[in-house]
């Protein structure tokens, strides 16, 4: 799932980029969030969680 969702290069990739995936009420992926900083992780969540759906 790593791979096809593009937080690791390949499925030998020991550790794997950090991301937030939102899911939608549909069951669609909205936003993937590239989790730079794990402590700001929570506030910048909340931030695209408050922002409009484009």
């Amino acid at each position: 799932m790593a791979v096809a969702l593009g937080a690791a290069s390949d499925t030998k990739a020991v550790y794997p980029k950090r991301h937030t995936f939102v899911i939608g009420k549909t069951g669609l992926l909205e936003h993937v969030l590239d989790t730079k900083d794990p402590a700001g992780q929570a506030k910048s969540l909340l931030a695209t969680l408050a922002s409009p759906p484009k």
